[in-house]
């Protein structure tokens, strides 16, 4: 009978679809005696009775129920099978089967009833028992790994539950979302009393090796108890709150030196590729879909590579498909799209690779797509192919001549070479205090500052009418110095024509219009700096922002980020603009343009010292140096009392007091802000974007950051940086749109933004 109303169930089925079976667990940890609900998914099968059991010995295997589902003309039937075990462990569920149909196996992890923690909550004067615990299947994972995490909670029976809310579990050091309710059919019976299981699931990637801990937490649920009075039973809600203990993973590092290609993908993944069309010509534009599926870290993947080692096509920027909602399960499926143009005539399509790591296997692994056959002809039209604004670009070179050179490798002193002279400690410390940081710079001169900050003052409007009218003043004011350049008489017909037209309109300045006036006033600059005398051609009237880049690229200076700022700002670049002001005023110890542009722009700029702040004047280095020394003297002290030598001992013990007290005054008061970091250690944050939670896209996003933004990278993963911004915010943001300010590296590409 039953065979007979499950086939007619059925019988609506779609002819010729692929049958599938599905297994899924409502719970993949469970406590010694507990149940947990196996559902298994028919689709697409004349079902004619219960699939085929595995052998789940020494797990506890049966029957249920089963249900007939309809949604959007998909017919399902379900069957719900009861698993438990008295026995602690991890098991695999084998397959299910019908005919031929296998579905995927399962994996259930039964902890110890030691495991639980036992806590009680009282209400209206009554305590009530509850357990709590958080399931995670391995403790000792590997660094990126992505491992399922649960909270569970056992309430009395005695208590009736209304709603779950989500379990608020502590993340340092890790990457988890929040933990929402999952439906639970499990309970347990302890001490004669009856308990109701409630699930909180996410997922959890550990973000550093050694010691990470998660939790401890809390959840607020809202439940229901009844009480009676004069023969009444009445029902009473309360909001209560239960406690999960913290656990700790000691997360392991990966293996090394990791395989050519890897990118941070930790699991097990199958990669597969695709193309619209096969028949193309040489030139034309080819969409390539990729689809990464397995269990892993698919939230944090990076994109696959393409193996072309004859360079037969051009490539662009792999972008990810977007993921939809919040993922809390390990298993799925991401999709990458890239366009790619044959430069040749070619007739297959090279592999796309995946390397990964298998946390089980503990070994790395790769993923190739096999090649595509592809029918490539000479282009019928050939025409020079140019090259797109998303091509990947080449690395630039740095920058020029001058008195003083920036190292491409910041080069730190050790910081215990002065400890060699302990007996002049006090003499080094005020040497060191006293003697300024950094070597006197090659100045400009008032003439040429002045040029420059009227030049800047030009430029800095964006009305069309307001920019020709400060040009002329320009023009008057530096023009009796030296002849009008060639294009002067232009900028003052035009100023003719639209400040004395009374029907002119406000209009904004187009960038090229811009570049074309500042390349006119810029002949005008006066020839005083001797890193100009050295090299004339740098005032050459053509000169544009890739001479001035080809011109400096032999001897980066200070001056000459300065120079480059200059230009970049006049061209509208903003953000390339105070990346070279910051770098600038990290080696030249100048910030008057800076601070103009970062206030037009709302970009999040360093807080200013206030009250006991001020110690921050100085380096956070001069007070490790002044602990050394005390300790030194400390030392020295003892012994030379001891020794009785006491014509030392009125020079040691006032060092040793003063330095002691400096140290002791940078413990408590000098403050953790980045803004008081060394601004060679901090980077800037290039274009607008907001603020994520996690390394990934479809991450949370908090605040929005300005372009030209400054902060403190404080780690990776993969293609995203954890940045720290001055007031504490802290997030992740892409790591291509973060430049840091120390070295000479050019933005590459140029990341920067018109104003």
């Amino acid at each position: 009978m039953l065979r007979a109303l499950l086939f007619l169930l059925l019988a609506q089925s779609l002819w010729g679809q692929t049958p599938s079976l599905q297994a899924e667990l409502n719970s993949s940890f469970v406590v010694e005696g507990e149940v947990a609900l196996v559902t298994i998914t028919v689709r697409n099968i004349n079902v004619t009775g219960w699939p085929t059991q595995p052998n789940v010995s020494p797990l506890t295997l049966r029957q249920e129920r089963y249900s007939r589902h309809i949604v959007n003309r998909d017919v399902s039937v379900k069957f719900n099978y009861a698993v438990s075990s008295i026995k602690s462990g991890t098991f695999t569920i084998p397959p299910f089967r019908i005919g031929q149909v296998v579905s995927n196996p399962l994996t259930l992890t039964v902890a110890s009833r030691d495991q639980l923690k036992k806590n009680s909550i009282s209400i209206g004067g009554q305590s009530y028992p509850y357990y709590s615990t958080i399931f995670i299947n391995n403790l000792t994972p590997y660094l990126g790994e992505t491992q399922t995490i649960e909270a569970r909670l056992y309430l009395s029976d005695r208590l009736q539950l209304i709603t779950e809310h989500y379990a608020k579990i502590e993340k340092n050091e890790a990457v988890m979302w929040r933990f929402d309710p999952v439906k639970s059919n499990g309970g347990l019976q302890e001490n004669g009393q009856s308990f109701s299981a409630v699930t909180y699931r996410s997922a959890v990637t550990p973000l550093k090796t050694g010691l990470v801990k998660i939790g401890p937490g809390t959840v607020e649920p809202l439940v229901t108890r009844s009480s009676s009075g004069r023969g009444n039973i009445s029902w009473e809600r309360y909001q209560i709150k239960c406690l999960f203990d913290k656990i700790l993973l000691n997360v392991k590092e990966l293996p090394s030196p990791p395989p050519p290609g890897f990118a941070g993908a930790i699991g097990n993944f199958r990669l597969s590729a695709s193309v619209a069309g096969r028949e193309i010509d040489v030139g034309d534009p080819l969409t390539v879909e990729l689809q990464i599926t397995g269990s892993g870290n698919l939230d944090q993947l990076g994109p696959p590579r393409f193996l072309d080692e004859a360079s037969h096509f051009k490539q662009f920027d792999i972008t990810k498909k977007p993921q939809g909602t919040d993922r809390r399960t390990l298993s799925g499926t991401v999709e990458f799209s890239q366009v790619i143009r044959p430069n040749q005539v070619t007739d297959r399509l090279p592999p796309y690779e995946l390397v990964y790591f298998d946390p089980i296997l503990s070994q790395y692994s790769s993923s190739l797509t096999p090649e595509i056959p592809l029918t490539v002809a000479a282009s019928k039209t050939p025409s020079p192919v140019t090259a797109s604004p998303t091509e990947k670009g080449s690395k630039n070179a740095p920058l020029t001549s001058g008195s003083y050179v920036i190292p491409a490798v910041a080069v730190s002193q050790p910081l215990w070479y002065w400890q060699i002279f302990p007996a002049l400690l006090s003499l080094y410390l005020l040497i060191k205090a006293l003697r300024p940081k950094f070597a006197k710079k090659q100045k400009q001169s008032f003439s040429q500052r002045e040029f420059a900050r009227e030049l800047n003052e030009v430029t800095s409007s964006k009305d069309r009418t307001e920019v020709f009218r400060r040009a002329s003043r320009f023009l008057d004011r530096w023009g009796d110095k030296k002849p009008l350049p060639e294009g002067a008489s232009e900028i003052i017909k035009t100023r003719d024509e639209i400040c004395f037209s009374p029907d002119s309109k406000a209009e904004l300045i187009l960038p090229k219009e811009k570049s074309s006036l500042v390349a006119v006033l810029r002949q005008l600059a006066p020839l005083v700096l001797l890193a100009l005398i050295l090299s004339p051609s740098l005032l050459n009237a053509s000169e544009t922002r890739g001479e001035l880049i080809e011109q400096i690229t032999a001897n980066p200076t200070p001056e000459a980020f300065y120079n480059l700022a200059l230009e970049e700002e006049g061209l509208g670049n903003t953000a390339a603009a105070i990346f070279y002001y910051y770098r600038y005023q990290a080696y030249g110890d100048k910030s008057e343009p800076l601070t103009p542009l970062l206030r037009s722009t709302g970009s999040i700029r360093l807080a200013e010292p206030r009250g006991m702040e001020m110690i921050a004047l100085l380096p956070r280095s001069l007070f490790h140096h002044c602990g050394i020394a005390f300790l030194w003297g400390l030392g020295m002290s003892l012994f030379v009392l001891m020794m009785r030598v006491r014509r030392w001992a009125f020079f040691l013990i006032p060092i040793t007091v003063i330095t002691g007290a400096l140290w002791l005054l940078a413990e408590f008061y000098y403050p953790q802000d980045i803004s008081f970091e060394p601004l060679k250690e901090l980077s800037i944050v290039t274009t607008e974007q907001a603020l994520r939670d996690a390394p990934f896209e479809g991450a949370g996003t908090g605040r929005i950051i300005p372009l030209g933004s400054i902060g403190k990278i404080e780690g990776t993963s993969g293609d995203w940086s954890f940045i720290e911004l001055p007031g504490g915010s802290k997030g992740w943001v892409s790591r291509r749109e973060v430049a840091p300010i120390a070295g000479r590296e050019l933005l590459d590409p140029p990341t920067s933004q018109t104003n």
